[in-house]
């Protein structure tokens, strides 16, 4: 592979970069760097922060210097192959879309002049990789939305969103894990919830796992809301191949 393309950010981190390429296979060289690297055991390291191209580290100055991060990542990371990646993490998320949970339904129907089934069935039967976390915690950014459903963001931003909202950005799709502003179109809702600061770890989803929406209607909504007010609900996080991955989506980069 060569040296990495390694740049510091800061007094305590460096950013590994994969290219400019957001694509599935760029996702799966950084999550087979970040394996790699997290069974090196290397006590400089604190924590590592996948994104769309790149891996940043976070690092103890006092215990290695940059240049010997930097050294080391090298040594370790020269090497870095696909066929490493083992099955990846899937969860399938319930939604009730439309309904009082999904104000911009219809709007991404008309945008795209087909019917809200057509929205829904559409935006539920993809596998979507989840790319990295961020903007609020435990907000899955994904990859793999159709090009039918891309639909621009709101002009005017909401200046409140309700946790659970499942939304359309451009060529994004994603759920709001809190309540905050936002500028997403939401077409639905989800009764899980995808982030509690009691739980450790406190997020549910992490960059590289696999995801699926999965429609719901009201009545079964409710019944699900209750059994996470009671702490009696939890997501079922299974493993799946990349083969059954394809063959169950149309376009996952």
């Amino acid at each position: 592979m060569g040296l990495l393309d390694i740049e510091p950010l800061g007094e305590r981190a460096i950013r590994i970069g994969f290219g400019e390429e957001v694509s599935l296979r760029t996702q799966q060289k950084i999550q087979v760097a970040s394996k790699m690297l997290e069974e090196a055991n290397f006590d400089f390291i604190e924590h590592s922060l996948p994104s769309y191209t790149a891996l940043t580290i976070v690092y103890n100055p006092i215990k290695r210097c940059y240049s010997e991060v930097k050294k080391a990542l090298n040594e370790t990371l020269k090497e870095i192959e696909i066929s490493q990646l083992e099955r990846p993490p899937y969860v399938e998320i319930p939604v009730c879309y439309g309904e009082n949970f999904g104000p911009d339904l219809q709007d991404v129907a008309d945008y795209h002049a087909i019917t809200q089934k057509e929205v829904i069935d559409w935006h539920s039967k993809q596998i979507y990789p989840i790319f990295m976390i961020g903007f609020a915690p435990g907000f899955p950014y994904l990859g793999g939305l159709i090009p039918e459903l891309y639909t621009p963001r709101l002009s005017n931003p909401r200046t409140h969103v309700e946790a659970g909202s499942v939304g359309i950005g451009g060529k994004q799709t994603g759920i709001y894990p809190v309540s905050s502003p936002g500028g997403w179109r939401i077409i639905g809702r989800t009764p899980v919830s995808l982030f509690n600061k009691e739980k450790e770890p406190p997020v549910i989803l992490q960059a590289g796992m696999f995801l699926k929406f999965q429609p719901i209607d009201l009545e079964e909504y409710k019944k699900l809301k209750a059994l996470v007010e009671q702490d009696e609900y939890q997501l079922n996080i299974q493993s799946i191949s990349l083969e059954e991955i394809e063959s169950k989506t149309i376009i996952i980069d």
